[in-house]
């Protein structure tokens, strides 16, 4: 679904530019947009919004280092942009994380006295096995032992953690949904130290 759709809006955006030419704040208004259009369109049909974004994600980074050298001013700017707005939205995940786990934290141990730290351990373990993973698989497609340490710790930013926890949500109890912030909490902060 994804795929589909930013093929659908790929070509949308170099019709528009090869009709009107200088289009260059549609096409980063389109860009900018674009994920948002394919997570609502595919949690309409019923399918994982967020694995149809980061699907698009994908093809939208192929096309436009594709694009770069037609008009490498554009593709700058647009660099220069979509960083800003990755920034901005990755530091609003972790203020969002800080939140709940301050409430969590708060209603386990002020309110409950409830002391359960095996998020820690869980959330390591997950880590580790996340780090062998990813080192075999760069192992297995031959990237060499430098540059599989390098992707085992390339680590998952806090954005696709925190939205995978929260697709899940609706299934869990609000305990377990409290372990699995916890525990993604821990996941990220081990992966953004290490990348650090």
């Amino acid at each position: 679904m994804g795929i589909a759709i930013a093929l659908l809006m790929i070509s949308f955006r170099r019709g528009l530019r090869n009709f009107a030419g200088s289009t260059y704040n549609a096409q980063i208004m389109l860009f900018l947009i674009t994920p948002f259009i394919i997570y609502f369109v595919a949690e309409k049909l019923g399918v994982s919004g967020i694995i149809a974004v980061v699907c698009a994600g994908l093809m939208q980074n192929s096309e436009s280092s594709r694009s770069r050298f037609g008009h490498p001013r554009q593709y700058h700017n647009s660099l220069v942009l979509i960083d800003l707005v990755r920034d901005i939205l990755n530091n609003l995940i972790f203020v969002v994380l800080g939140v709940m786990i301050v409430r969590i934290v708060r209603a386990d141990l002020l309110v409950a006295n409830n002391v359960d730290l095996r998020w820690l351990a869980a959330g390591f373990l997950i880590y580790l096995v996340t780090l062998a993973v990813r080192f075999m698989y760069g192992v297995l497609v031959k990237m060499g032992p430098r540059g599989s340490v390098i992707f085992a710790l390339g680590g998952v930013h806090g954005a696709i953690t925190l939205a995978l926890a929260f697709s899940i949500a609706a299934s869990l109890t609000d305990q377990q949904f409290q372990f699995v912030v916890l525990t993604e909490t821990m996941l990220v902060l081990l992966s953004s130290w290490c990348r650090q």
